[in-house]
């Protein structure tokens, strides 16, 4: 079943808010370098910061969109320069970055389109380096339902099985539709299982990585210790800003971290 997903910003304010209220409000984790996007846009000759409002009353989804598109109009004639090839690269691997997994309690899978996602979840599995995983996700936010009436939990569960995983082993979440809600809802299954993971192996795919992981790590006990693992897909370091689609799934990315830390969720 194919599943057709695009870049996206959350334009309606009041989704926003109510995704503000979903989480308790957190001290600041890490440094997010922001500023690696203002150099981007600074290389492009882009005098506008994205990162324009302190609050959500000053968020133009319309201005958000266009500096995005303006961005990659800009990069496409520019993007053989050493010089903003390597700002670039610098964008995707902050994003993308990843530890080598060790043996752990849950296999956690965030909701998505790519089938690589669950393939990753399996095969880290199969390795012995996981006593379940569990899959979340039912579509996401700008749809009303999911593809086909079927959730991305569920079919990656199906994959999961025809694979040879045993059912007792395969856990479900199908009702987030959002990454906030991916962990909350996700960590509430385990616990009706009684399962209080010590130490969790995180798979996404590389632009949605660091997201993950920052939601995920400020919902947990402070001493769990967490594995990121990236899903492969056709974006990688060294292609995803030549075409609009893998740029904007970056650029995405950096505006919606931005978000969440107007929002204090990590």
């Amino acid at each position: 079943m194919k599943r057709t997903y695009r870049p996206h910003i959350p334009k309606d304010k009041a989704y926003i808010r109510k995704v503000e209220r979903f989480l308790p409000r957190q001290k600041q984790q890490e440094h997010i370098p922001f500023e690696n996007l203002n150099a981007v846009f600074s290389l492009l000759g882009i005098t506008q910061s994205p990162f324009y409002y302190k609050d959500f009353e000053g968020f133009d989804s319309a201005l958000t969109d266009t500096l995005g598109t303006e961005a990659f109009r800009r990069i496409k004639k520019a993007e053989k320069y050493p010089a903003l090839k390597k700002a670039l690269t610098k964008l995707w691997d902050y994003l993308a970055e990843e530890d080598k997994p060790r043996k752990s309690d849950i296999i956690f899978v965030f909701g998505g389109s790519s089938i690589p996602r669950a393939t990753t979840g399996i095969k880290l599995y199969q390795k012995g380096l996981g006593r379940k995983v569990i899959f979340t996700g039912s579509h996401p936010s700008y749809r009303k339902t999911p593809h086909g009436n079927v959730t991305e939990a569920d079919q990656f569960a199906e994959l999961a099985c025809e694979s040879g995983i045993p059912k007792e082993d395969i856990l479900v979440e199908n009702k987030s539709i959002n990454t906030p809600e991916n962990v909350v809802f996700g960590m509430r299954v385990l616990s009706k299982m009684n399962i209080q993971p010590k130490s969790i192996i995180m798979v996404s795919t590389p632009y949605h990585l660091r997201r993950c992981f920052m939601t995920l790590r400020a919902n947990v006990l402070p001493r769990t210790k967490i594995y990121r693992v990236v899903a492969p897909i056709a974006y990688r370091r060294e292609n995803f800003y030549k075409t609009e689609k893998g740029w904007l799934y970056v650029y995405s990315e950096y505006i919606k971290l931005w978000g969440a830390r107007l929002m204090k969720h990590f």
